[in-house]
């Protein structure tokens, strides 16, 4: 019996037990790790845009690490503020081309993918590429949006003529294999070691044929589009087919598509809610990060008309966007400790508007509380994960009066009309909780920012090898109890022939006399 107890305990301790911290029990394989990256430069008009990126990141719940690839010279760097406002990464500024001298600044951004894959530990299995103006809404998983080894995921971006013109045959050794995207990338980490220095040498092929620009269907007609078509023909070159998404990323002021909402805001674009408008460009030499400042509000979601429910859904991400933006500033200026002639009793929740600055007024506060408890914006996140290539899909532009715009800029649009309907549903959903219900999610989605309590982790190999050491010694002690307990035998099998022929002798000896 002892030794039946014994076998039953070993069979329990076997799953528990692991080698070299892998668990000996079969598990579900762990979801990939990932990486997100975005590119900016050292000045203010991308930092006060980094604040709010790493803030989104934050609230979102994107797993893995953020690294934002800085491009900065070394005379610039030395003065430069604002190391602290993200996890970086520095690389060369090319800017100016060092060889051909030519003022483009876009092209920092294939070459920061390529001197951070060069000189970086990079790891991770999937890199989520994001642009500095976007803010993440919920967190980007791969997997969830069909992205895998040769299929990247990135958005559709249908006025890249040059796919379907003489340019595309010009650059491109397959005139039939070139993807109309931009906007975010999802890659399979070695997918762009492979894409990193085709992007930079197609961009660079693209800036050199200025016969050639007025084919790539950019307004401006100047190659301001270069890098997007260095990143199409590269990917071509590399054997690249994508899968292009309609969903996760969104311009505010657009519309998204019934039952769907973005994971990405791209606030590339000028947009308005009401009477209230606002572009990036106009900030573009604005500190808003080192002095204490945020940008004009948006008007309150209860104020809004509710006659058109796909206008005022598109409206209401329009404000969540700037709300997001100045939440994620206002962070930034109570973690620093200034701005106390500026914000009063930032630390309750309310802030005051003084004179002479553009601050936020106790009515921001609850915007994030009111546009989340809009009916609209229940599926606001929800959508419908890998996307659909389907007309149904895509984006319609929803401008205001105000700006003079109806339909999409040539610039930036996004093919496609669908207006997307209003939920009826009255639910309340705080954005606070969200993240952290988004946070909490991903964490589980990705152990390797999980933390688990040890009593709840798999037995290392010194556990199981003190239980074996238990069960050993208990094994020898009750075998050795069980044989000192047995009755002794009064003699061995041969003393027993010898007593037998003993008695043999004997009566053969009697039968003689």
């Amino acid at each position: 019996m002892p030794r039946v107890f014994t076998v039953l305990v070993l069979l329990w301790a076997l799953p528990h037990a692991s080698v070299e911290g892998r668990p000996l029990r079969k598990e579900e394989p762990s979801p990939p790790s990932i990486h997100t990256v975005f590119s900016a430069e050292c000045n203010d008009y991308f930092d006060w845009q980094t604040v709010a990126l790493e803030h989104s990141f934050r609230t979102s719940g994107q797993p893995g690490p953020l690294t934002r690839l800085l491009s900065c010279n070394p005379k610039d760097l030395g003065t430069y503020r604002g190391m602290d406002l993200a996890p970086t990464f520095v690389v060369p500024s090319w800017s100016r081309h060092p060889k051909t001298g030519d003022w483009y600044p876009a092209i920092n951004k294939p070459l920061s993918i390529l001197h951070w894959l060069t000189h970086a530990d990079v790891t991770a299995d999937y890199v989520v590429i994001l642009d500095a103006d976007m803010i993440l809404r919920t967190p980007v998983l791969p997997w969830e949006l069909g992205a895998a080894p040769g299929t990247p995921v990135s958005a559709r971006y249908g006025y890249l003529e040059g796919c379907a013109n003489e340019l595309v045959r010009l650059h491109a050794s397959d005139p039939e294999r070139c993807d109309r995207v931009g906007g975010f990338m999802v890659h399979y980490t070695q997918d762009l070691r492979k894409l990193a220095p085709l992007w930079l040498s197609k961009t660079e092929e693209m800036r050199a044929d200025r016969a050639h620009w007025h084919l790539m269907g950019d307004i401006y007609g100047q190659g301001w589009i270069s890098e997007m078509y260095g990143y199409a023909f590269g990917a071509s070159e590399a054997g690249l087919v994508h899968k292009i998404d309609d969903f996760t990323m969104l311009y505010p002021g657009y519309v998204p598509a019934e039952g769907t909402g973005p994971k990405i805001l791209h606030y590339g674009l000028p947009y308005g809610v009401g009477s209230w408008t606002w572009e990036k460009g106009h900030y573009r030499h604005t500190d808003l990060v080192n002095t204490c400042r945020v940008f004009p509000e948006p008007p309150n979601p209860a104020e809004l008309p509710s006659t058109d429910p796909s206008r005022r859904r598109g409206d209401l991400l329009g404000i969540e966007c700037m709300v997001g933006i100045n939440r994620a500033l206002l962070e930034h200026h109570a973690k620093r400790g200034g701005c106390k002639e500026i914000f009063e009793d930032f630390g309750n929740g309310t802030v005051h508007r003084k004179e002479g600055h553009v601050a936020a007024s106790a009515k921001e506060q609850e915007h994030v509380a009111a546009f989340r408890a809009t009916p609209e914006m229940r599926t606001a996140g929800a959508g419908r994960g890998a996307g659909s290539e389907s007309g149904s899909g895509r984006f319609v532009a929803a401008r205001s009066v105000e700006n003079g715009e109806s339909g999409d800029r040539k610039g930036e649009e996004n093919a496609g009309t669908v207006a997307g309907k209003a939920d009826d549903s009255a639910d309340v959903i705080e954005r606070d909780a969200a993240a952290r219900s988004n946070a909490a999610a991903s964490r589980a989605l990705n152990p390797r920012v999980l933390t688990q309590p040890l009593d709840e982790m798999p037995n290392g190999v010194l556990w199981a090898a003190l239980v074996y050491v238990i069960l050993v010694a208990f094994w020898l002690v009750t075998t050795r109890r069980m044989t000192q307990s047995r009755p002794r035998p009064r003699a061995s099998l041969e003393g027993f022939r010898g007593l037998e022929g003993a008695v043999g002798r004997a009566e053969t000896g009697k039968a003689k006399e």
